[in-house]
């Protein structure tokens, strides 16, 4: 099913879906993370607590983890190297806005409060045009986790298709 969790401006490169199964992802790293994403289901959504990136160490390079700071305020926290060469900049640390106006971190921050408001996990699927970069195609997960502060985190993986 696809969603319009996005804002309209820039994104036709982009189709997001809500992840129904593990068969609607094509690369290794989104794969694994949705997996493991699935398998606290039945006991809630998982806590930030459970990822440890030790633990996917083999996927690291395609990962990434932000923090909810605010509801639509999100501060990068993992940004794995693939992941850095694929949109082509560190976002590290970066803080990721809703008040952005138009721009690819509001967007972001938007889609992000999508997923922790809705607890689904989504797959996008498309090429980084808005990034300048049309030549890259990609996939990515984005997962919902939940904290004990009660603010949330999205921990997400990204592959080249």
């Amino acid at each position: 099913m696809a969603l319009k969790l996005l804002p309209n401006h820039n994104v036709t490169d982009v189709q997001v879906e809500e992840l129904d199964s593990p068969s609607q992802l094509i690369g290794k790293s989104t794969q694994h993370i949705y997996d493991w994403w699935l398998h606290f289901i039945d006991k809630g959504m998982p806590d930030r607590e459970d990822f440890d990136i030790i633990n996917h160490a083999v996927f690291a390079p395609n990962l990434y983890l932000a923090k909810q700071i605010s509801p639509g305020y999100f501060k990068m926290l993992i940004n794995g190297e693939n992941v850095i060469r694929m949109i082509g900049a560190n976002h590290m640390g970066a803080k990721i806005t809703a008040q952005a106006d138009g721009t690819y971190s509001e967007r972001l921050a938007i889609y992000y409060q999508a997923i922790l408001d809705h607890q689904i996990c989504c797959r996008c699927r498309g090429q980084l045009t808005m990034l300048g970069r049309s030549h890259v195609r990609f996939e990515s997960v984005d997962c919902p986790l939940s904290s004990k502060d009660g603010l949330g985190y999205v921990v997400g993986a990204m592959d080249t298709i």
